[in-house]
């Protein structure tokens, strides 16, 4: 299964940092891609999410919609998938830890996706690790730009 790792630092605290990853109904506002995201269900150590998704990688438009259920503890968000009609593999985590300063955050950003759609595996990890860099890049700017 094509899996991608990214890490950063970001001019945030933790605990900002994981407010922006848990943000979900405001991911349409810096991210191109999602057309819609919702929130179908949330305590407060789980979340349960509704997307649909938009992208042009590689010359490909690629559109899907899945629930993803996000398990949520300090400084680290886990996510698996909970259906899909295209996906049978999404899920990650995201590691929040202090950076050197207290206004820093160091990343870790780990993806593993797969579809059913006919692309083969090699480029299926082209197109995970293109979209780890994307949205790694998208939370941190997201994040600089409401806090940093």
């Amino acid at each position: 299964m094509p899996r991608s790792v990214q890490t950063f630092e970001v001019f945030c605290s933790p605990a900002d940092f994981q407010t922006v990853v848990l943000d979900v109904e405001k991911f349409g506002d810096f991210m191109d891609e999602v057309v819609s995201a919702t929130i179908d269900e949330q305590t407060e150590d789980t979340l349960i999410a509704s997307f649909v998704t938009e992208t042009n990688i590689g010359g490909m438009q690629l559109k899907t919609e899945y629930t993803t259920k996000y398990t949520i503890k300090p400084g680290e968000v886990t996510w698996t998938l909970v259906s899909s009609p295209t996906l049978t593999k999404n899920e990650g985590r995201w590691l929040i830890e202090a950076g050197d300063d207290d206004d820093e955050a160091k990343v870790t950003y780990e993806l593993e996706l797969a579809t059913n759609m006919p692309i083969p595996e090699p480029m299926q990890t082209l197109i995970t690790d293109q979209l780890v860099k994307e949205l790694a890049d998208s939370f941190r700017n997201r994040a600089e730009e409401l806090f940093g």
